[in-house]
């Protein structure tokens, strides 16, 4: 900012008026105290040396090269500081051993590592954390249904002992009343009390009971739906409804005549039981299939060859098995010559 104040003030002739002086109290002497202050001095009238004169010519040309040198400076740090990024070392690479075999990976990739380690470390946290809260709400769960049956209990013993009471109670004949009035006084008050407590003990194990149906009822639902998708694990295809509805229809019957029924309950619904059974009827199905090709094979006609050197034809894999098949007619033969039949 001085450089172009001095510049300015450089060309205070070509703004004075005629013939005034540097030093005459014009425009240029003010400039000149001006330009003082900004130097941060103070300097009196007899200490202060007169300004030097420039011409504007002058003034001009040191600007110009001024502004050159600042940009051939600027020029020369940006040159420096490209030299200094390219001649940066490389990511360098470091060389380790995982499991026994070497593995080089660069620092860069370390970092990297580094941090999806910490990333799987939280995640790892949260589910223990997560783990650790539901195991926590289950043990209070079960302590909750614990203490619900210790008071169903309870109550339980409750009636008992109230029934057990009113049956030991004599009953009370006018007599026994005109004679004895606060005693049947007593009496009464006490049956009712008796009363009242059964009614609410009793209300009260209806609504235990109608908790316990509730969780069976869940936990019912619950079963079924963990089989159902076990069921679809291994039976992908099954997850289309119609041939879902289609396959269970099959095995019911199949099941059906195997003996199973409605009465076996849970084992019925067990995806271990009707995928065994599942296995068992598609090998019923194969072996099946692999007898009926063999009673074809058996029924062809042979073929008569004339006398002479006879042709050798390739035979494919089918033939042969179907030949093993009527040999011996294990079921291991039945299945090699079905899977022939069926490339």
């Amino acid at each position: 900012m001085n450089r172009y104040l001095k510049a300015i003030l450089a060309r205070g002739k070509v703004y004075r008026d005629g013939a005034t002086e540097a030093g005459d109290g014009g425009m240029s002497g003010a400039m000149a105290s001006f330009a003082s202050y900004l130097g941060g001095g103070d300097p009196s009238p007899a200490q202060a040396e007169p300004p030097k004169e420039e011409s504007p010519e002058a003034a001009a040309e040191r600007l110009v090269s001024e502004e050159a040198n600042a940009n051939q400076n600027q020029q020369k740090d940006g040159e420096q500081q490209a030299s200094q990024e390219a001649q940066a070392p490389a990511d360098e690479a470091v060389t380790f051993e995982v499991d026994g075999k070497p593995v080089t990976l660069t620092k860069t990739e370390l970092a990297e590592l580094h941090k999806s380690g910490l990333r799987q470390k939280d995640y790892t946290q949260k589910t223990q954390e997560v783990a650790e809260t539901r195991k926590a709400a289950e043990s209070e769960i079960q302590k909750a249904k614990t203490e619900r049956d210790v008071y169903a209990q309870n109550l339980q013993q409750i009636l008992m002992v109230n029934q057990h009471v009113e049956q030991q109670q004599t009953p009370w004949t006018q007599d026994m009343i005109e004679s004895d009035p606060v005693g049947y006084l007593v009496y009464t008050q006490g049956k009712e009390a008796r009363q009242q407590q059964s009614q609410a003990a009793y209300q009260e194990l209806q609504r235990i009971n109608q908790e316990h149906q509730q969780e069976r009822e869940q936990s019912h639902r619950q079963y079924l739906q963990n089989q159902h998708q076990a069921l679809l694990d291994k039976l992908p295809e099954w997850k289309d409804a119609a041939k879902m509805k289609a396959g269970l229809e099959t095995l019911e019957t199949f099941m059906g005549e195997r003996g199973f029924n409605a009465n076996d309950g849970p084992m019925v619904l067990d995806a271990r039981v009707m995928l065994l059974a599942n296995d068992a009827m598609k090998y019923r199905d194969l072996l099946a299939r692999a007898a009926t090709a063999g009673k074809k094979v058996n029924a062809a006609p042979t073929k008569v060859e004339r006398p002479g050197v006879a042709e050798v034809k390739p035979t494919d894999g089918r033939t042969a098995a179907m030949k093993n098949l009527a040999r011996s007619g294990s079921l291991d033969d039945a299945a090699a010559a079905f899977l022939q039949v069926l490339r």
